[in-house]
């Protein structure tokens, strides 16, 4: 697992562009664009009158310092009066008063004073709770229904095509590492929103019973819009996108927190990270580059951002890779009162990966808890769960569509025992490696970035150190809350309709 931390520099100026962002995504909405266009016209119009101000002072001076030379120059005597310099001043006024419409609408056309205003609402209308819960879902609308406005605010900022080459160079770094496949699992510490604001001080560290309520608090919110610039910028970086599994739904991060009474059960996962390693939406089909859109397809790339994590719950994580390595061992395991020779495991586990990667399986996305049917977003496609990415037999590269608990299992009953064997090995090997899985412990600001189809993640469980906290001077929130985003591949033509 590669692990970085950006410097102080790094971090105030990612901070600086999400912060920019974020105001211009709120310029864009209809509700603040008025309060915007106004308080750009007042800066516009201060900056105006204090050039006229200064063609003021200046012809003031020139006619107190130069008044002789310029009354020989010109011809005109008074200016060598006392009134001379104010005679002057008056003249060079008028003149930018004159062209003050014109020079208006000059300046108008520079961003810095749209920045400025935009700086200028924040400090006042931010100073009020409903406007600025107003605010954050602006934001929060346009990064669900036009996300590609982060890059085109980026590309106002910057200058930048598409949105490239605005992370730092560290970030920049370990997503072309990821893309190539080299790295499967970044760690990232302190990268993502870390400000504790006021409110949270006083509100946002008391616990609620209720998920939905605590879900919807401003600091919660806050950090989400934040963070989802963050993760656009990064998925962008990876050539994804950040949406919900369906265009046009509105499910783009998903709210991981723990309910220390919740019963686990393959029927419902409730809404924490699973103990069990598994793929973020298995269910669909391998990403194709040949398809126009990508709708129906797994998400490469996961994200998983910390709110909080005061009981220091730990990720463990696990690659493709490893899993592979342990399937000899597994083999062995399930042949264990035969003796095996090396060339046998061998080609035991040549027949295994044929079948994994060439068995056509379904699995569906969740139950219905009210009618224990299978159920899914979208029509589901039969694929096998491993696939060659790299293409070549002779250096492979695997990646795995894997969850045990999303696989109708009674599928196998009307075929032979190697189909059944092999996944039995596969399942035998993920224990296997999960014996030697990287331990991960997010805190506020980390992030876990992971390559969906050569890793998988699951949590630890809960015991008595995991137990919430009694009697403390803030109550925090029960165990831990993260907010994971799905990075899907970016559709040959737009998925989105500009809203």
């Amino acid at each position: 697992m590669r692990s970085l931390k950006l410097g102080l520099n790094e971090r105030a100026r990612l901070h600086r562009t999400v912060e920019a962002v974020y105001a211009r995504l709120i310029a864009k909405s209809g509700r603040f664009q008025p309060i915007i266009n106004g308080y750009e016209n007042g800066a516009v119009s201060i900056f105006t009158l204090g050039l006229i101000a200064i063609g003021l002072a200046g012809g003031a001076a020139a006619g107190y310092f130069r008044g002789e030379q310029l009354a020989e120059l010109t011809g005109l005597q008074f200016l060598t009066g006392p009134l001379g310099p104010v005679s002057l001043g008056a003249i060079g006024a008028v003149l930018v008063y004159f062209f003050f419409d014109r020079l208006g609408r000059l300046l108008s056309k520079f961003p810095l004073f749209q920045q400025m205003a935009e700086i200028y609402v924040f400090n006042t209308k931010w100073l009020k709770p409903k406007t600025r819960m107003q605010m954050t879902n602006a934001a929060l609308t346009w990064l669900q229904r036009q996300p590609e406005m982060v890059f085109e605010a980026t590309g106002y900022l910057y200058g930048s095509e598409d949105g490239y080459d605005v992370l730092p160079k560290k970030l920049q770094a370990a997503a072309d590492e990821m893309r190539e496949g080299d790295a499967p699992v970044v760690c990232m510490r302190e990268v993502f929103e870390r400000k504790l604001k006021s409110e949270y001080l006083f509100k946002g560290l008391q616990s609620s019973r209720d998920p939905a309520a605590y879900q919807d608090r401003y600091f919660i919110q806050s950090r989400a819009a934040r963070n989802g610039i963050r993760a656009s910028l990064l998925f962008n970086a990876l050539g994804c996108e950040l949406r919900d599994e369906i265009p046009t739904g509105d499910q783009w991060r998903r709210a991981k927190h723990t309910d220390h009474q919740a019963q686990l059960t393959t029927i419902r996962d409730n809404h924490d990270v699973t103990l069990r390693f598994r793929t973020g939406a298995p269910h669909y089909r391998w990403p194709d580059e040949r398809q126009e859109k990508s709708q129906g397809e797994t998400a490469p790339f996961l994200l998983y951002t910390a709110i909080e994590n005061p009981v220091h719950i730990s990720l463990f994580v696990t690659t493709v890779a490893q899993i592979i390595e342990k399937l000899p061992e597994a083999i062995r395991w399930q042949f264990d009162e035969e003796e095996l020779s090396d060339d046998d495991v061998e080609a035991e586990v040549t027949a295994v990966l044929k079948l994994l990667s060439e068995t056509d399986i379904e699995m569906f996305g969740k139950w219905d808890e009210k009618t224990l049917r299978q159920r899914s977003e979208v029509a589901l496609i039969p694929q096998p769960v491993l696939k060659n990415l790299s293409g070549d037999p002779a250096n492979p590269d695997w990646g795995l569509r894997w969850d045990p608990n999303r696989l109708d299992w009674s599928q196998f009953l009307g075929t032979d025992g190697a189909i059944r064997r092999a996944f039995a090995g596969l399942i035998k090997a993920i224990d296997l490696a999960n014996s030697e899985a990287e331990e991960v412990t997010l805190t506020r600001g980390d992030a876990l970035l992971v390559d969906n189809l050569r890793a998988m993640v699951r949590r630890r469980e809960l015991g008595p150190e995991g137990a919430p906290y009694e009697n403390s001077l803030f109550d925090y929130p029960e165990a831990w809350w993260l907010n994971v985003y799905y990075g899907f591949r970016k559709s040959a033509k737009p998925d989105f309709l500009g809203i």
